[in-house]
């Protein structure tokens, strides 16, 4: 199964990764501060106290055992988690807990440095890590400033030749820290919020061999939160990226949620800056940081004219490859009908970045994500290859194996993965929204409730639509009348009018509302008139739409068909005219092939295509 590619190598622990219990361990120092394992306690001399939880005491533990070097995630995980797979945000929170204890009762006694790909350092206050010559204001590392005149002088040369002269070095070549930023109003806890999503999102704040600063000011007025944001290079004083984010008092998050745009820029900019090698022309970096900030905005036409510009100039930096695959991907699936040459272009892209990292899994994403649904097999192949790898610029492979899983009818084992997702990122609205989806697709009533509960608590703007299909589920129509979607009007008037026919029950009145849906343009809403056709008990013409779904390539139906296995669409797995559309698509053989079955044929009464699957 592909959960298996999931599970982590467990060596033999060495002297100094013996798993971690608080109760043995004994009480240290820390500059200025005593810290108790025993009683999860910081505690400074004037008297102030913080008690850790435990997971997080333990990381402080592993840290201050290394004495200085660099701990890596995979240590962490055998001496604080005892060996047991855990996903990098359950690693990115407990990191993030701890460094928001070193900047607050813990500034008198450490700091943590981080370093993607290799690990993290704790630093006692006072202190100066081998290797570091000198620190900023912040206590973050100063490295050495760069002559950009002299490299824009080379920018051409440079931009075709950096990869080849790449040199071996230890630690990134790009950290950033964080200047604190002019605050008027009530976002005085904005730099704060910064700082942790930089630690969670594992952005480099030392070690870099350059530094770039991230500064700006923010504005709150009356629930409106303006940040103007630039990330600049402090040997030239050139600015890198500069960006205005606006959060309005309706959207969720106010300044947190701010500081999370900000630092999502700041880590694409840096992951793709620091997969070079070497620093980079500051063109070219600006460039780069401006499909990030593209990428954010949803902006993805201007973000592949900017992308193809970054390939023509520099073919051999594979973080232009990514962004052109990921702007040139996302405007192909968001078209109103398909275009063939900039799926192509995507295809490219990837096939481009897969050439220059064939060690990374980001282009093997990007390739399945973007390649024809019906190519089952070719397209399981890259997602086994990419779960064997790490990510450079974009972190996602487990939340399209659990959409691949949906697709395929492994419910069980998509609902498991993306409830590990849940406990990783139980911050996110979507990791509780994509356990709501497959608590409902494997009956788990009570969990999707509790999903739906979580999700509210974070972005109450998702409810609408997850209110709508609890109650498609449940059949109460009135509710699903209430928060149906609306794109235009006809839409409106025949959905009303199939709500209202089923809670009638009336035949004469379904008859009518599936001739109002089936008269709806081609253009419209193909999902929702497949659902509505067959809970009006029209299932030969709702599995046509879905043969035109697969051909017609309208926005959303070009990355498969993982919608298929909720509740709303189950009866049409029992229609016998489902069984030669699971022929036409692809799924029977590539059923047959892997000699696996969808979970839904293993139950008592299972659909009659199952029976072509028995001899397998």
């Amino acid at each position: 199964m592909l959960t298996d590619r999931l599970q982590l190598a467990q060596p033999a622990a060495g002297p100094d990764q013996r798993p971690i219990d608080l109760a043995r361990e004994q009480p240290f120092r820390l500059g200025g501060l005593v810290v108790t394992p025993a009683l999860r306690e910081l505690a400074t001399a004037g008297g102030a106290r913080q008690t850790l939880e435990p997971r997080v005491m333990q990381v402080l533990v592993a840290l201050k055992r290394a004495n200085g070097a660099m701990v890596s995630r995979d240590d962490l995980i055998r001496t604080c988690w005892g060996g047991t797979v855990v996903g990098e945000g359950s690693i990115n929170r407990t990191i993030s807990l701890l460094r928001k204890a070193a900047e607050g009762i813990g500034n008198e006694g450490f700091r943590i440095d981080t370093v993607p790909r290799v690990g993290y350092r704790l630093v006692p206050s006072g202190s100066t890590p081998a290797g570091d010559t000198a620190s900023s204001a912040s206590g973050l590392v100063r490295p050495r400033r760069l002559a950009w005149a002299v490299l824009a002088l080379l920018a051409a040369v440079a931009a075709a030749a950096f990869i080849l002269l790449r040199p071996v070095a230890e630690g990134p070549t790009y950290s950033v820290s964080v200047r604190p930023f002019r605050v008027s109003g009530a976002a005085q806890s904005f730099d704060q919020e910064l700082l942790s999503t930089l630690t969670s999102q594992n952005v480099p704040t030392a070690a870099g061999r350059v530094e770039l600063v991230l500064t700006g000011t923010v504005e709150e007025r009356g629930g409106t939160v303006r940040v103007n944001a630039q990330l600049v290079d402090p040997g030239s004083d050139e600015v890198v990226w500069s960006g205005a984010i606006d959060r309005a008092p309706a959207e969720p998050g106010g300044a947190a949620a701010a500081a999370a745009i900000v630092g999502t820029v700041a880590q694409c900019t840096l992951a793709g800056a620091n997969d070079a090698g070497i620093p980079l022309p500051l063109d070219l970096l600006s460039g780069y940081a401006r499909t990030c900030e593209l990428g954010y905005r949803g902006q993805s036409a201007q973000g592949v004219r900017v992308a193809r510009e970054l390939t023509r100039r520099a073919p051999d930096f594979a973080a232009g490859w990514f962004a052109l695959s990921y702007h040139a991907g996302t405007l192909y699936f968001g078209q109103p009908t398909e275009d063939p040459e900039l799926r192509e272009e995507a295809l490219r892209a990837a096939d481009k970045l897969i050439a220059l990292r064939p060690d990374a899994q980001d282009g093997y994403v990007s390739k399945f994500t973007i390649m024809d649904p019906a190519r089952v097999e070719e397209r399981e192949r890259l997602l086994l290859r990419a779960i064997e790898l790490e990510p450079i610029y974009f972190d996602g492979v487990q939340a399209v194996l659990a959409d691949f899983m949906m697709e395929s009818g492994r419910l069980e084992e998509a609902f498991q993965l993306r409830r590990a997702m849940q406990q990783q990122r139980p911050d996110l609205a979507g990791s509780h929204r994509a356990v709501f989806m497959a608590a409902a697709a494997t009956g788990r009533w009570r969990v999707a409730e509790q999903a739906l509960a979580q999700a509210a608590k974070i972005d109450p703007g998702m409810m609408a639509s997850m209110r709508w299909r609890q109650a498609v589920w449940a059949r109460n129509w009135a509710e699903a009348e209430r928060y149906m979607p609306v794109e235009r009007p006809a839409q409106e008037r025949a959905t009303i009018a199939a709500y209202r026919a089923l809670a009638s029950d009336d035949p004469a009145r379904k008859q009518a509302a599936a001739a109002q849906v089936s008269a709806l343009p081609e253009d419209c809403c193909i999902r929702l008139r497949i659902e509505l056709l067959t809970q009006l008990g029209r299932p030969v013409e709702a599995i046509a739409l879905l043969d035109r779904y697969g051909s017609t390539r309208t926005p959303g139906t070009r990355r498969g068909l993982p919608f298929l296995w909720e509740p709303a669409l189950r009866s049409l797995w029992y229609d016998p005219a489902f069984e030669p559309f699971v022929r036409r698509s692809g799924w029977l053989a590539y059923w047959r092939k892997a000699r696996m079955a969808p979970d839904l044929c293993k139950e008592a009464s299972p659909p009659s295509f199952c029976r072509l699957l028995a001899d397998r």
